[in-house]
Formats: structure tokens, C-alpha cells, sequence
């Protein structure tokens, strides 16, 4: 996570605006270090925030976001809900953390590709 982020985790424990929630509930809802499956963000809904996603729902991030909103709009705001989305945030960079560091395949890239006849030609 970068520090932008963990500055706005804290503010979601200060902040009791709902539409500061709503953003960064989305922003997390969006991004795939801290729900890495559509079916993890289906179990924390069902858990923390009481909502039962429909399977079709289940299939795209943009429709589970549209709906989780939609619902906390229509049922109302609770501060437990932050407090919930803080913990488990913190729970998966833990467990992140204590996990193998992710090895990044490298795949060649065409720009260097195309430019070996230059320093094939320059002797480097």
C-alpha cells in the first residue's frame, strides 16, 4: 500500500462524512491487493455489511461497487461499517506481509527489442 492510502485509512477512522466512505469504500472495493477475488468481496459484504449479492452481480467489480453503494444509501450509513472495512484492509496487509514477496515476470518489451541493432551497432 502506498502512503497516500494509509493516510486515507486514517481519515476514514476520523472522517463520519458517509460520501468520504462511499469513495473509499469503492477505491477499495476496486483494487485487487486487498480483495484479490470478486468472491472475497462477496464474503466481507455478507459479513460486515449485511448485503447478499445476486451472482450475476458477482461477475463484474463495477456492478458489486454500484449496488454496495446504492444499498448503504437506501439503508443507511453505520460507523461500525468503517471501522469493519478498516480492520479487514489491515488484516490483509498483515497477511500480505508475513506472505512470500509476489515474483514479477518480466516480459520483453518491444521498444528495447527494436533498438538492440543500436547498441549491437555502438559495441555496448
Amino acid at each position: 500500500m502506498n502512503v497516500n492510502f494509509n493516510e486515507e485509512l486514517d481519515l476514514l477512522t476520523k472522517n463520519k462524512n458517509i460520501y468520504f466512505f462511499l469513495g473509499f469504500l469503492a477505491k477499495a472495493l476496486f483494487d485487487k491487493n486487498i480483495f484479490n477475488k470478486n468472491e472475497t468481496i462477496n464474503l466481507f459484504l455478507t459479513k460486515e455489511i449485511k448485503l447478499n449479492l445476486k451472482p450475476y452481480i458477482l461477475s463484474s467489480r463495477t456492478l458489486i461497487v454500484a449496488f454496495t453503494i446504492k444499498h448503504i444509501l437506501q439503508k443507511g450509513y453505520k460507523e461500525n461499517m468503517s471501522v469493519s472495512l478498516y480492520n479487514h484492509i489491515l488484516r490483509v496487509t498483515k497477511e500480505r506481509e508475513n506472505d512470500e514477496p509476489i515474483k514479477i515476470r518480466h516480459r520483453k518489451n518491444k521498444k528495447d527489442e527494436s533498438l538492440q541493432w543500436i547498441t549491437k551497432i555502438l559495441g555496448k
